[in-house]
């Protein structure tokens, strides 16, 4: 079993908590290519996400659209 960990990508305005900020148009970028790569070199089974529910989405989103 591997077990990959990923942290989202680049957010804006560091003053406030993670869950209080969006991604940047980089950070989007940053996710997408992620999943490409874990996509690309892995065949995961599952995920398991956070409760910040709109980045672990569009992780997963970037994942699925990847795997067709």
């Amino acid at each position: 079993m591997k077990i990959i960990l990923v942290r989202h990508g680049q957010a804006e305005d560091e003053t406030r908590p993670d869950s209080a900020r969006q991604l940047t148009d980089f950070g989007q970028q940053q996710a997408a290519q992620t999943a490409e790569y874990v996509n690309t070199h892995y065949s995961p089974d599952r995920f398991v996400v956070s409760l910040i529910l709109e980045r672990s989405r569009l992780y997963l989103r970037s994942s699925r659209e990847r795997r067709k």
